[in-house]
């Protein structure tokens, strides 16, 4: 955030010249905006009668001419506006016009006649800035056109204009978009294709584009995770309704810094820097963005200094950093390179103290207010009152800051490190927990492995088993339940809470919120099924693992045995098939068993990796005689099926046996789907009569006929 915008609004009586807000005031180091009417990307005057001014910048890339891009600035004009005048950059090179008559070696004018009048033209955007210290790079851009894509500072739109003093006050409005993929801030344009991440978070909505060429060290939603507490930590006044923040592709480009803040709460940040760094420069620029204040000279130094303290600050109370990390950070500042520079005389610089000599008081100072107000006020409170001053603050302004909200000594010190070579050092950690209290929590994320005791289990239709955590891919197939045992770990001194999140290919599938003790580890389970075939990255947290969702592997049929050589017509042979799948993915493999007049039964197999199993169908048999059956694949057996025992009945008229009546074949598939039990033993069982059933009952049909016969002689 920046100085407060305002607007007038100049009642008239004739024609008058009105012109826009005031350019939002920027920090010491940082390029400031050129003056502009418009102010940031969609504000405007208010006018109860409805006279109107909208201007539209629309911005293009223009892959002819590497290095400039196309500016289309379009105004729609209600009818009580008598003229209007607009100023275009020093650098602008006017292709088309239609509506505006040049008027002057930069100005152009309305011809008051086209409704929406507008003017396009080209503008470099390569801008360079050489930055020494913490935040410099060996690169020196701080926004390019890199072909096709385009990071840059939209230009101002400076309008003037009369109108009638019978129309009221002129509501003035102005807009960005973009021809084609891209998104614009209050400030910064980005052109090319992206993806948009947003999170909201204590009011604040953050919108983080992620451009195609970028290649992110952490993921986006680890990126707005600590912007998102970093809002919430910091309160030192009121938050800017969006923050709009673009991860700067490095591929091909050497930028001269590792982040950059414009406007009010545009922000970029190289796409390789990590939030998981005491220096973390996407909180660095976040903390610009919550800077209210404009400094006179002698506290210049303050506004990187407070910027890289808070950085580091923020990031260890998150528990992204341990206590060393942030200590190192902040020591830098006693480096004997500082021991000349006064932080109020400019003069006196090298090498950017203010990042690092100045973090280093801020702390001081902070850790100081603590102990003196048993943490009741911070250096926050001080910032809270610079930010409300209407005025650049003076470094008196500070010092009575720090006496109301500290005492004498504090002033006393903060006099010192300012005006004079001072040397300052850096407390140790028992006395940053009796400042600052007991460390925070440190949570971090594993996935299985790692000499850990979570695991990989796979749950399904092919089988139910736990996946050895190898070094290689996680290997399933469409279909299968993927359960990611977790691990949870608390490395601090507090107790934390925590939300464990599991993407697939950067996108949240699961997630699970919890607690956590200090020094304790938890293990719990996130899912997800793979319904596809492809490759695909895993991560919870900063830890990543590759699983390949592969087709079912083909199982082949090995052996085929029946239950029983010899049944009765009308029964069923009870027919096993093992399957054997030597794949190390899960199979799927249709058993078709047949018998030799066609009809056919299909049991679909699933078999786990590296496995073998047993299939059993049932195959009727329709006819007697020798009839062959087999399944595909497979070799054949040869079952005799005989006749029904023969039922006779004795009258005085006749006498009935049944005989082998004619069979009607009727060829058809059953199909049927199940999983094989792993075994290796086919068992044995019978159905139907047996021989020694028949037998019996062959004999005693003969002794009842002998009977009859006795009866008659």
């Amino acid at each position: 955030m920046r100085l407060a915008r305002r607007a007038v609004l100049v009642l008239v009586f004739a024609s008058v010249l009105l012109t826009g807000a005031v350019a939002p005031a920027v920090a010491s180091g940082d390029v400031a905006p050129r003056q502009d009417s418009s102010g940031p990307a969609q504000i405007g005057f208010q006018s109860d009668d409805g006279t109107t001014i909208n201007a539209t910048q629309e911005f293009a890339l223009t892959p002819s001419t590497p290095g400039e891009v196309s500016v289309e600035l379009e105004y729609t004009i209600s009818s009580g506006v008598v003229s209007l005048h607009t100023e275009l950059p020093d650098d602008a090179e006017v292709t088309e016009t239609d509506g505006f008559v040049r008027d002057g070696w930069r100005e152009y004018r309305w011809d008051e006649t086209t409704s929406t009048p507008s003017i396009t033209y080209t503008i470099p955007v390569n801008e360079s800035l050489n930055e020494t210290g913490p935040d410099g790079t060996d690169g020196d851009l701080v926004a390019v056109d890199a072909g096709d894509w385009a990071l840059f500072q939209r230009p101002p739109v400076t309008t003037d204009w009369t109108r009638y003093s019978s129309a009221g006050p002129v509501a003035y409005d102005r807009t960005s978009t973009t021809a084609g993929p891209g998104a614009t801030g209050e400030w910064l344009v980005y052109l090319g294709e992206h993806e948009t991440y947003e999170r909201t978070a204590s009011d604040q909505r953050f919108r983080l584009v992620v451009p195609a060429n970028a290649s992110m060290r952490d993921a986006p939603r680890s990126v707005l995770d600590s912007l998102a507490d970093a809002s919430d930590a910091l309160r030192v006044g009121d938050r800017d309704d969006e923050v709009f923040v673009v991860a700067a592709p490095t591929d091909g480009v050497q930028w001269g810094v590792r982040g950059y803040q414009t406007g009010e709460s545009d922000l970029w940040v190289r796409d390789v820097e990590p939030v998981d760094s005491a220096e973390n420069p996407w909180v660095h620029e976040y903390v610009h963005t919550r800077q209210d204040f404009a400094l006179d000279p002698e506290m210049r130094w303050f506004r990187e200094a407070s910027a890289s303290y808070y950085a580091a600050l923020l990031t260890y109370e998150q528990g992204r950093v341990p206590y060393d990390a942030f200590s190192q950070r902040i020591g830098t500042g006693a480096n004997s390179s500082y021991a000349d520079a006064v932080l109020a005389n400019q003069s006196t610089w090298q090498s950017a103290p203010d990042y690092d000599k100045g973090a280093l008081v801020a702390g001081q100072l902070d850790r100081q207010i603590r102990n003196t107000r048993d943490q009741e006020r911070t250096l926050q409170t001080v910032v809270q009152a610079m930010n409300a001053e209407s005025g650049p603050v003076s470094l008196s302004d500070f010092l009575a800051a720090l006496g109301e909200h500290g005492d004498d000594e504090i002033v006393d010190a903060a006099t010192r490190y300012a005006e004079e070579p001072a040397n300052v050092t850096m407390w140790d950690q028992p006395a940053h927990v009796m400042a600052f209290g007991d460390p925070p929590a440190r949570i971090g994320f594993q996935l299985p492995g790692d000499g850990n005791d979570a695991a990989y289990r796979v749950e399904g239709s092919y089988r139910n088993a736990t996946i050895e955590a190898s070094d290689g891919p996680v290997v399933v197939v469409p279909g299968e339940r993927l359960r990611v045992g977790t691990v949870v770990e608390n490395a601090g001194g507090r107790a934390g809470n925590f939300t464990a999140r599991l993407a697939v290919n950067g996108s949240v599938v699961d997630q699970a919120n919890g607690s956590v003790a200090p020094n304790e580890t938890v293990v719990l389970g996130l899912n997800h099924t793979f319904d596809e075939p492809g490759t695909y990255e895993l991560a919870v947290g900063g830890d990543e693992r590759t699983v390949e969702v592969r087709e079912p592997a083909e199982g082949r049929v090995t052996d085929v045995t029946v239950t029983s050589r010899e049944v009765m017509k009308g029964e069923s042979v009870q027919m096993r098939a093992r399957v054997q799948n030597d794949a190390s993915v899960p199979a799927e493999t249709s058993v078709v068993f047949r018998r030799d007049d066609g009809l056919a039964v299909a049991e679909t197999v699933r078999l786990a990796p590296d496995s073998a199993g047993w299939v059993d169908a049932s195959v009727p048999m329709s006819r007697t005689g020798a009839t062959t059956v087999r399944v595909d694949g497979a070799g054949e057996v040869t079952v005799a099926v005989r006749a029904p025992p023969v039922q006779t009945t004795v009258g005085e008229n006749a006498t009935d046996s049944t005989t082998d009546s004619p069979t009607t074949v009727t060829t058809a598939t059953q199909t049927h789907s199940r999983t094989a039990t792993p075994t290796d033993t086919p068992g044995s069982t019978s159905s139907g009569l047996g021989t020694e059933a028949l037998a019996v009952t062959l004999t005693v049909a003969l002794v009842a006929t002998l009977a009859v016969l006795r009866e008659r002689r």
